[in-house]
């Protein structure tokens, strides 16, 4: 089953399935859309019930596919399951949301199904992606993107039960896993701010005193000299300075009867 569609968007729960009960091969389900939105319980799957192996899904959004409570599955309840690609031209994000690919099958070439995105980012949010197998070996898992980030929540497994795990390989120069919190802004010192602007004001209308001579006229500190005298003050003040000092009385104590001096 194919499918091409500029948009594949769904509000409502929506289900596209391509499944098998006998000994043949399920179908494989193939959409190609510029966006592909399923949320609210919508689910794409390739099934297998009997002893045939699950089909395989391959999803192609030229800009994005998103997940919102949502699922793609290829299962098989007694055979090998299917693989699941997805490609996305910007990004691929699950919210609440699973993609797997698990086989159920009894016997050790019953291996689980792979799964490859390829986006430029990767989003997880409580999400799950699974290559899972009961005797057969585990699906491969492969994820390349350029950021890659996924909640303390999300996980990805490729276990079998009683074969070999499978491979997860997560191809991302930016990957982050765990809590994403935002950083706490400590509240700023009013009064340490207000402080350290008032230093700067309090130097640059800082008081100065210079002391000089009546006779300079210019300030050697660029200040402005005090005004000068009037005429008739300087003429007083030069003639008490040409004056010369009058000489300072002798006191003599008076003579005491009965006392030579």
């Amino acid at each position: 089953m194919e499918r091409v569609a500029r948009s594949a968007s769904t509000r409502r729960p929506f289900a596209s399935a391509a499944a098998t009960t006998g000994v043949g091969n399920g179908g494989d389900v193939v959409i190609s859309a510029g966006t592909i939105d399923l949320t609210g319980g919508s689910a794409i799957s390739a099934s297998s019930s009997g002893s045939g192996k699950a089909g395989a899904l391959r999803l192609t959004a030229t800009d994005a596919l998103a997940l919102d409570a949502s699922a793609l599955r290829t299962s098989a309840l007694g055979s090998a399951g299917g693989d699941i690609v997805v490609e996305a031209g910007h990004k691929v994000e699950l919210i609440d949301s699973t993609i797997g690919a698990q086989a159920g099958g009894v016997t050790a070439t019953d291996s689980g199904g792979n799964v490859t995105i390829d986006p430029d980012y990767v989003l997880l949010n409580r999400s799950d992606v699974l290559a899972s197998a009961n005797a057969g070996n585990g699906g491969n898992i492969t994820i390349g993107a350029g950021f890659f980030v996924a909640s303390a929540d999300s996980k990805i497994d490729a276990t079998s039960t009683r074969g070999l795990d499978g491979e997860i390989l997560i191809n991302s120069p930016n990957e982050l896993t765990g809590s994403v919190l935002p950083l706490a802004t400590p509240a700023p010192v009013v009064a340490g701010l207000l402080a350290q602007n008032c230093i700067p004001r309090l130097a640059r209308e800082r008081s100065t005193l210079t002391v000089r001579t009546r006779g300079t006229t210019r300030a050697t500190t660029g200040y402005l000299p005090s005004p000068p005298l009037p005429a008739t003050e300087l003429a007083r003040t030069q003639d008490e300075i040409a004056q010369p000092a009058e000489p300072a009385a002798r006191v003599v104590p008076p003579r005491v009867a009965g006392c030579r001096g």
